[in-house]
């Protein structure tokens, strides 16, 4: 029988059937395109970041770097850490109030720097350890900056409401398996001793090559996205002839009044220096706690991320429903954590004890299994608990942004003692049927460099604790091997993520706790936004 060319092949309908299907339970179909160009940037167009983040402080703790060297750096990056961030928000604010165009025209360069870095920090040069390591994280983090920064702003613009951003989010989530299979082909190539690194390294060139195609691809979608250049215009010209200082005063003043933005850095401070320090150092904490079952240790961190991303992607939906929104999901995950804190805490304390007594009965130490799985299974479960604050904490910062307008309303009531104080949602109402005097100028960028300014000296925290209390306990930097697990290296090493845990879940919890934008407040943020949108 003769088969036509397309017999085999299905029809036009099917097709159309099927991306219905996926934007039904998905994402609309106004949003699909959008939220597929804007993750393909965030996600693969940066994969290369996460295997820099994993496995860099490895590399160099294996070529000699000690716990002095990393304090001595940080001392240093501390202070240039916060700097490229505002220098990133200064950069992207001023290039759109000035006219010159997109911010996604900085976005290219900016992952292409970002992918260079990477790929630099992983080669055996003849530089000193510590200055090829200064090098590395310095260079890393200045074209993080501007492309953390450009992918921060273009999700505010391009985005009304939470409803859309978590849709997008969910779609990331998606993305996040791609990630995953790049980063369990890189934990199962990983080995950092110099004669044993080259397939590891071919396969980071070949990671952030593509990255760097990923991402010229995706800017080229999101200059297609609806209204992005007409706000860019709109934006340049606003400026008028008012210096960026000029701009910046009226803004602090108004910052200090803005208690859910200061809430919010203080969560965000906490989550993301832990997830720096996990990202540093949970190769070598596992790989000591596992030491005698090194299968076991690379397969509880291939497992990781894709355990955490799954929670992540199924809380979208629970996310999105209008009684729960992000705020609950986040407040039930943090509480979550923290009993995961209190277990883990209980059985490191009980295990001690019963450690402690058969060592007085003469037995010699040995790493128990059940116990060392265990505590990385409680280490998995704390990160998924964290994740949806961690994930959904982009979406938040919009919100906490646009919140702007309403502080501001909310002070020039409180300023006129002949009106009566009124509700937000009252306030809202007013500024939408005077939309012109309600209409403010956008301050993403400066709220970008003040989160920065605040939050990133903190993520010196870690490396610097990390590498001091693992010295501390007995880990030689330069051979990480078997032969030297002691009974005080692996406390140590069990006793660290737990006590760290602990203390981000206390502070980051009681953040969140107080936090306010949720509810008829975020109602009124929405409608303040709709009629900015409207002039």
């Amino acid at each position: 029988m003769h088969r036509g060319p397309d017999m085999g092949r299905p029809s036009l309908a099917s097709r159309q059937s099927v991306l219905h299907a996926f934007t039904q339970v998905f994402i609309d179909d106004e949003w699909l395109f959008q939220g597929v160009w804007f993750n393909l940037l965030t996600t693969l167009g940066c994969v290369h970041s996460m295997m820099f983040g994993t496995f860099h402080m490895d590399f160099f703790m294996q070529r000699g770097l000690t716990a002095l060297e990393v304090a001595a750096v940080h001392s240093f990056f501390s202070v240039w850490n916060p700097l490229n961030d505002i220098f990133a928000g200064l950069l992207v604010d001023e290039w759109v109030q000035r006219g010159f165009g997109s911010r996604l025209q900085l976005a290219l360069w900016a992952h292409i720097g970002y992918a260079v870095a990477s790929w630099f920090a992983f080669q055996d040069l003849s530089l000193p350890v510590w200055l090829h390591y200064a090098l590395a994280i310095s260079s890393s983090d200045g074209f993080a900056a501007v492309a953390s920064a450009v992918n921060g702003l273009v999700i505010i613009e391009q985005t009304e409401e939470d409803r859309q951003r978590i849709q997008i989010q969910r779609i990331n989530s998606i993305f996040g398996c791609c990630e995953w299979l790049v980063m369990a082909c890189a934990y199962f190539l990983w080995d950092a001793r110099p004669a044993n690194c080259g397939p590891f390294r071919s396969y980071l060139t070949i990671v952030c090559l593509l990255s760097v195609m990923t991402t010229a691809m995706a800017v080229k979608g999101l200059r297609k996205s609806a209204t992005m250049g007409a706000k860019v215009g709109a934006k340049g010209r606003r400026s008028g002839g008012e210096t960026f200082w000029q701009r910046l005063r009226p803004f602090l003043g108004m910052v200090r009044k803005h208690r859910n933005f200061w809430r919010y850095v203080l969560l965000t401070a906490a989550l993301e220096a832990e997830v720096v320090f996990f990202r540093q150092f949970d190769v070598v904490l596992i790989r000591v706690l596992l030491t005698s079952w090194p299968w076991a240790s690379k397969l509880l961190l291939v497992v990781c991320d894709p355990l955490c991303g799954t929670l992540s992607f199924a809380l979208t939906w629970v996310a999105e429903r209008p009684h729960m929104g992000i705020y609950g999901v986040s407040l039930v995950a943090l509480k979550a954590r923290m009993c995961v804190c209190v277990l883990a805490a209980s059985v490191l304390g009980l295990s001690c004890i019963t450690s402690q007594a058969e060592s007085q009965s003469g037995d010699h130490f040995r790493s128990n299994l059940l116990l060392s799985l265990l505590l990385g299974l409680l280490m998995v479960a704390c990160r998924a608990a964290t994740r949806p604050a961690t994930s959904l904490g982009g979406i938040v910062f919009a919100s906490v942004i646009q919140e702007h307008s309403l502080v501001a309303e909310e002070a020039r009531e409180k300023g006129s003692a002949d009106v009566p104080m009124k509700t937000a949602k009252e306030i809202a109402q007013r500024a939408a049927d005077a939309p012109k005097s309600a209409a403010a100028v956008d301050e993403a960028g400066k709220y970008w460099m003040l989160r920065a300014a605040l939050v990133k000296p903190l993520n010196s925290l870690g490396p610097v604790t990390g590498s001091a209390v693992l010295a501390a306990g007995g880990y030689i930097e330069s051979d990480g091997s078997t032969q030297h697990l002691t009974s005080k290296l692996w406390w140590t090493c069990a006793t660290l993520p737990v006590v760290v845990s602990a203390l981000v879940s206390a502070i980051s919890l009681s953040a969140w706790s107080a936090f306010s934008l949720h509810g008829s407040r975020l109602e009124a943020v929405k409608a303040m936004r709709h009629s900015e949108q409207s002039l």
